[in-house]
């Protein structure tokens, strides 16, 4: 960017599992992953929507519960991640990085995620399975970059503004690079209090 205060301009996009259960339902997205339905014509409607002023594309893939994926490993790896590396490809081809959002516990996926070429991963939810900022770290953080964190489901609707801060101090800590910090998930909730969104704006502004 031309200012040191101007932001990156970024797009978001449905990866194909979102536009698949969108136009199909949940109920018959699971049906066609368990009956093997094609889903290539849909990532060449995304041949020509990068543009030259882009510099970040998020696609997005929900294929986590709480507690797991929704989807087993292998079908993420035969239905999910092949269409996202042709989405991330053409991203690519235009200089543009990709954030690849999934929410939930998405463990097992982030390997093959990370295969798919992705530069980030959003969001780290903090209480789902397996997500903790640590093993992330340990486990990945040589490999890809991450964006979350400050968790929105206990946390910023419960927690008091130090108790936030603190949260935002420790995930510094684990992630010196690697990490935008950021709400645990796409958006923040009503219940979530203005004090405690200043307070990670404000911790977060301090570690500069």
């Amino acid at each position: 960017s031309s200012s040191e205060n101007a932001g990156a301009a970024v797009g978001v996009a449905a990866g194909l599992g979102v536009l698949w259960f969108t136009l199909r339902s949940v109920k018959k997205f699971i049906l066609d992953v368990l009956g093997a339905m094609g889903v290539e014509a849909t990532v060449e409607a995304t041949n020509n929507a990068e543009t030259e002023t882009l510099e970040v594309q998020i696609i997005g893939d929900d294929m986590g519960s709480q507690r797991a994926l929704m989807i087993s490993p292998e079908q993420v790896r035969e239905f999910v991640t092949p269409g996202a590396k042709k989405l991330i490809e053409i991203a690519h081809s235009y200089g543009v990085k990709v954030i690849y959002h999934s929410c939930g516990s998405i463990y097992e996926a982030i390997p093959d995620i990370i295969e798919t070429g992705a530069d980030a991963i959003h969001p780290i939810q903090a209480k789902a399975a397996n997500m903790e900022a640590w093993r992330l770290q340990k486990e990945f953080g040589d490999k890809v970059s991450f964006c979350g964190g400050v968790d929105t489901q206990e946390l910023l609707p419960n927690g008091t503004p130090e108790d936030v801060k603190a949260n935002v101090r420790e995930l510094r800590e684990i992630f010196p690079t690697g990490l935008i910090i950021s709400p645990s998930h796409e958006a923040l909730q009503v219940d979530v209090p203005e004090e405690n969104v200043k307070a990670m704006f404000d911790a977060i502004a301090e570690m500069k």
